[in-house]
């Protein structure tokens, strides 16, 4: 798993708010977090041994620590930076999330790190992204490299996830917004059509909130 590792702060709020609308949330949170860090400790209470590759600093303690107890390696996660990333999550009453993320010390994850991480996998192995690390492409062709299944998680889907070569991956997931960015598509059909065909061999996931999800395997 190269990943990110944030501190989450969660406000459940009757409804979004618009443009200049302020709202007062029914509660706050704080949970350790990262789609990096959740993934991998899903992974691991779903039997599969992980190792997490990462960086965070001393206010991210939580997040280790909630690696840890999962049964998380996080021999190659580094604990050094002045800052830890950090989320604001907004969710509503319908169950939809809005997410705003100050990335901080997942931005400044050096690539030299990750593709030593990569290199110590057996191929074969799952490598896991997502786009709240720096160096995504370049370690998702390090990971081809060595011959690992690499699935991408794009989020957030930026320029830095448009630049990845979907053929390298063995799988991409994506939300309903993420796939409309990356395909050009508003109607998630046609998304999943358009990424499944960059993808010959993979597998593409869309999901679509509170409807499900929608699949392609193998173009």
């Amino acid at each position: 798993m190269v990943g990110s590792l944030v501190v989450d702060r969660v406000m459940r709020v009757a409804a979004f708010p618009r443009a200049g609308q302020t709202v007062l949330a029914r509660s706050l949170a704080v949970h350790p977090g990262g789609k990096g860090a959740n993934q991998a400790v899903a992974a691991a209470r779903c039997g599969a041994a992980v190792r997490m590759c990462g960086r965070t600093g001393a206010d991210g303690a939580l997040v280790v620590d909630a690696l840890r107890r999962a049964g998380v390696d996080v021999g190659a996660v580094q604990q050094d930076d002045p800052s830890s990333g950090t989320a604001v999550v907004m969710v509503s009453d319908d169950g939809e999330n809005s997410i705003v993320v100050a990335p901080e010390a997942n931005a400044r994850l050096p690539e030299a790190h990750v593709a030593a991480f990569l290199a110590q996998a057996a191929p074969g192995e799952l490598a896991l992204f997502q786009n709240e690390c720096a160096g995504l492409a370049a370690g998702i062709r390090a990971a081809h490299a060595h011959g690992l299944r690499a699935w991408l998680n794009a989020a957030p889907a930026d320029d830095t996830v448009r630049g990845v070569d979907l053929a390298l991956l063995a799988g991409l997931a994506v939300n309903e917004t993420e796939a409309e960015a990356m395909s050009g598509h508003a109607d998630p059909e046609a998304a999943l059509r358009d990424l499944a065909a960059r993808m010959p061999a993979g597998t593409v996931i869309i999901t679509l909130g509170a409807a499900g999800a929608i699949a392609s395997q193998g173009g």
